[in-house]
């Protein structure tokens, strides 16, 4: 199952649609820029550059942020995974 956030758009009103998650995320329209997620205890567990999916199936159940940034702009996200 893919859950996704929808028409991400930095500088525009926001619509997220992906909780919660069984593991994989997907963000639309794909920009560049880099992503970070931190668990619940504020560890950063995953950082790369923004693709299409973000895949979450190798970490527990639990609540996950999920920080974009595209040209030095932030947008935050919070992610359940079940």
């Amino acid at each position: 199952m893919v859950d996704e956030i929808e028409r991400m758009e930095f500088k525009m009103n926001r619509n997220m649609y992906l909780n919660p998650t069984t593991g994989k995320v997907s963000i639309r329209p794909v920009v560049k820029g880099t992503y970070r997620i931190y668990n619940e205890v504020g560890r950063a567990i995953a950082t790369g550059d923004i693709s299409e999916f973000l895949n979450l199936n190798d970490y527990p159940s639990g609540m996950y942020m999920l920080i974009l940034n595209i040209d030095s702009e932030y947008q935050y996200f919070k992610i359940i995974k079940q």
